[in-house]
């Protein structure tokens, strides 16, 4: 089937099943299904005659004061990077005794070890340990033809890194310039791409977005402001998530025994799952710290106990997540791996009961239903059985989290006065309004990473805003009227 084909299908089925969970939700938290309370493709908004909605007038300002970093990169004063030209990378590898000689390893002790790799090098494989404790081998580039299409060489050191990249140098923007920002990521590892500025861009960089949406990311060709979550609960203080550090070789404690079939997997496929896994299973971690400070939160406000009753399994279905998904991505790291510490200080400090209620419902409605979606999407096409039965378990439990979100929103403000619940319902608004992402392009992963859970960042995109179109929407008018809660113009 064509790339097209299984985007069509995929896209077809997930909204079957979406329609189902918006039922199942309307259900859990008592609202009956109205007239008209359905799935809409995109919230209200003032569109042009022609049916387009109204191009978003860009809100950055042009690149100063450029200087040259080398590898034909340059840095404008306000931190970002564009690229001027394409270059030949310096390259040092491989290079003798880079690190101590430990033996015995099934990654790499030194660059040799990592031969069978295009500029292979032996590098750590994240921040935050000592390079001995999670070594492993990484491909490298010195030029844009070591990579493949749609990527380029990005100069470092040891030795380039192929990036994503929608344009090779300033030259392809049409007077604009090909600059990096993050891609989005949601369950997936971040990284960086470089783009054309886009009319459509509302950043360029953290700095010009607003509390709570502290990340400037490349979603579906143009930049805007997101939280950089989208998987699980996530654990928010002040607007931003935390999450503990991946401690690979270190931490098995954590890792359910699970046995993927690999065989079939080139070790950069391995790695790129490993990566992927890992940080599914950091943001589940985090959810257990969410759901034990929403424990609290509940008594505080005088909760009926079926809710705090439902939070506390929340907890406990969010350790086995965490646990099954370390455990997946030790199987594809071939060493164990599981969380650090996880900073929680500051966490139940000057939260006030406003504070509480646009907090759930950023990490519940919003986020635990798109987390059911994107788990959904990627079940369509994963084909291994383990991991099939670990996102098969995670949308069940994150759709259970997703309605607890919605009977605590009831509860609040039922419980609030007319005026508190009318500022409520304002920040509401704004959050789901701000919480629309662009349509992305039509990629889809690769055959190989698809059938072991990964989503190209198109089909998480569309998983993303299918939620919010077909179930946060309706279920939120539902429950709190459609006049108080009508959406803003989604501008593309």
């Amino acid at each position: 089937m064509s790339e097209d084909g299984v985007a069509r299908r995929s896209v077809g089925t997930l909204a079957g099943a979406l329609g189902a969970l918006r039922l199942a939700l309307l259900a859990s938290f008592g609202v009956a299904l109205a007239p008209g309370c359905g799935g809409q493709t995109e919230p209200d908004g003032q569109t042009e005659p022609d049916g387009q909605t109204e191009p978003k007038a860009p809100v950055v300002a042009p690149c100063s004061d450029s200087r040259d970093v080398g590898g034909g990169l340059e840095r404008c004063a306000e931190g970002w990077l564009h690229r001027t030209a394409a270059v030949t990378c310096e390259s040092t590898v491989p290079r003798p005794d880079v690190w101590p000689k430990l033996g015995a390893r099934d990654h790499c002790d030194e660059d040799a070890d990592c031969a069978r790799l295009a500029y292979g090098h032996c590098s750590p494989w994240t921040d935050g340990l000592p390079p001995s404790e999670n070594l492993t081998c990484l491909a490298g580039c010195v030029s844009d033809a070591d990579c493949g299409a749609g990527k380029i060489c990005m100069c470092g050191s040891p030795v380039g890194t192929c990036v994503e990249a929608t344009c090779t140098t300033d030259a392809d923007c049409d007077g604009g310039l090909c600059a990096a920002a993050t891609t989005s990521g949601g369950c997936q590892r971040d990284g960086t791409r470089f783009d054309c500025q886009s009319p459509n861009d509302a950043c360029m960089t953290s700095k010009d977005c607003p509390s709570g949406q502290r990340y400037c990311e490349i979603v579906g060709g143009a930049r805007s402001c997101g939280s950089g979550w989208f998987c699980g609960r996530p654990f928010l203080v002040g607007g931003a998530p935390r999450l503990a550090e991946v401690q690979p070789a270190t931490r098995g404690d954590w890792s359910a025994a699970l046995t993927p079939d690999f065989s079939t997997l080139d070790d950069g496929q391995r790695l790129e799952l490993a990566e992927h896994w890992s940080r599914v299973a950091l943001m589940e971690h985090a959810s257990i710290a969410a759901f034990a400070r929403f424990v609290l939160e509940l008594l505080s406000m005088g909760a009926p106990a079926e809710l705090v009753r439902e939070a506390q399994r929340a907890m406990r279905d969010e350790l086995e997540h965490a646990e099954l998904c370390f455990g997946l991505a030790s199987a594809y790291a071939g060493m164990p791996i599981g969380p650090g510490r996880l900073a929680v200080d500051g966490a139940l400090t000057g939260r006030s009961r406003r504070e509480l209620v646009v907090t759930a419902y950023r990490e519940a409605c919003l986020g635990e239903t798109q987390a059911t979606a994107e788990a959904r999407a990627a079940l369509l096409r994963t084909e291994d059985p383990a991991v099939r039965r670990v996102l098969a378990r995670i949308a069940e439990d994150e759709a259970r989290h997703a309605a607890l979100g919605f009977r605590f929103l009831r509860f609040a403000l039922e419980s609030a006065g007319e005026s508190e619940k009318r500022a409520l319902l304002a920040e509401l608004r704004a959050e789901l309004g701000a919480s629309f992402v662009r349509a992305a392009k039509g990629e889809v992963a690769a055959p190989a990473l698809a059938a072991h859970g990964l989503l190209s960042e198109s089909e998480r995109t569309e998983a993303r805003r299918a939620a919010l179109s077909e179930v946060v929407v309706p279920c939120s008018r539902a429950l709190f009227g459609a006049a108080e809660l009508a959406v803003p113009a989604l501008r593309v």
